[in-house]
């Protein structure tokens, strides 16, 4: 596990602001991580 997804990826998957598409497969080529609801609530803060 690389330091961006240990230090920043999984923490924000983990506090909801993050989803996986395809979260049985987190590495898959076709994977693409989306701001939920909430993430954008933030990021519009």
């Amino acid at each position: 596990m690389g330091n961006f997804t240990k230090n920043y990826l999984s923490p924000a998957i983990e506090a909801g602001f993050v989803a996986l598409p395809n979260p049985d497969n987190p590495t898959s080529s076709e994977q693409r991580y989306t701001l939920t609801a909430l993430g954008k609530r933030v990021v519009n803060q």
